[in-house]
C-alpha cells in the first residue's frame, strides 16, 4: 500500500489523551479525511453541543465528513439544517420543539455503527486500523507498534510502544511512513 500521508486533519480536537482517531486515509491529500472516535464497533460522529434559539434546534458538532452517516443513527432521527460555524451544524431533531428538549440533549454523543462507512479504496485504511500493528525501520529491525494516532494541533503522529523503554512519537507524514502492509515501515528521523 503506497504511503497515504501529507494531509490536513478536518478535526483537531481531542477531549481524552489516549483515545484513538480513526481517518479514512488515502494516498492523496486528505481533504475527503473522517477523523473520527471509535468505540467498539461504533463510530462517534458527532456531539450535541447545545440549543439555539427557543424552537428546539440544536448545534451539533460534526467529525464526519460524510453526512449521511447521521441519517444511519438508531436513537435519534436528526436533520441537519446548515453550517453554523466551523464543524458545528444546526439540526432538528425529531420531537424536540423547544429550547428545554435541546438543552436536555446538550453533551449528548451520536454514533453510527463502524459497518455503516463507505467501503474504503485500494489504498485507503482507517487510523484506528493502525493501532497495534508493528513498526519496522528501514532495515527491518522492530521498532515498536502503534499505541494510538494522535493530532495535537500540528499534524498527526504515531504513538509508539517500543519493546523496552518509554513511548515516542513519529510524524505521520511522507518523509516519515514508506509502506502500510501487514507491518509499517518508517523512517526515523536523523538526530542532531
Amino acid at each position: 500500500m503506497a504511503c497515504p500521508c501529507n494531509q490536513r486533519q478536518s478535526n483537531p480536537r481531542r477531549k481524552e489523551y489516549n483515545s484513538p482517531w480513526i481517518a479514512a486515509v488515502t494516498s492523496l491529500p486528505r481533504n475527503d479525511a473522517i477523523f473520527l472516535k471509535m468505540n467498539n464497533n461504533k463510530i462517534h460522529i458527532g456531539t450535541i453541543r447545545g440549543a439555539h434559539g427557543v424552537k428546539g434546534l440544536v448545534r451539533v458538532a460534526v467529525y464526519a465528513d460524510d453526512l449521511s452517516l447521521f441519517n444511519t443513527l438508531e436513537n435519534f432521527k436528526i436533520t441537519l439544517k446548515n453550517k453554523h460555524k466551523g464543524d458545528v451544524w444546526l439540526s432538528h431533531i425529531e420531537g424536540i420543539t423547544n429550547k428545554e428538549g435541546a438543552d436536555a440533549l446538550k453533551g449528548t454523543d451520536l454514533y453510527c455503527d463502524r459497518s455503516d462507512l463507505n467501503e474504503l479504496t485500494e489504498n485507503e485504511i482507517y487510523f484506528d486500523d493502525l493501532i497495534g500493528r508493528t513498526c519496522i525501520d528501514e532495515n527491518g529491525k522492530v521498532i515498536g507498534a502503534v499505541a494510538s494516532i494522535d493530532n495535537f494541533g500540528a499534524g498527526d503522529l504515531m504513538d509508539i510502544k517500543p519493546p523496552t523503554g518509554h513511548n515516542f512519537f513519529l510524524s505521520y507524514d511522507d518523509d516519515t511512513i514508506l509502506k502500510i502492509e501487514d507491518k509499517i515501515t518508517v523512517r526515523l528521523p536523523k538526530v542532531i
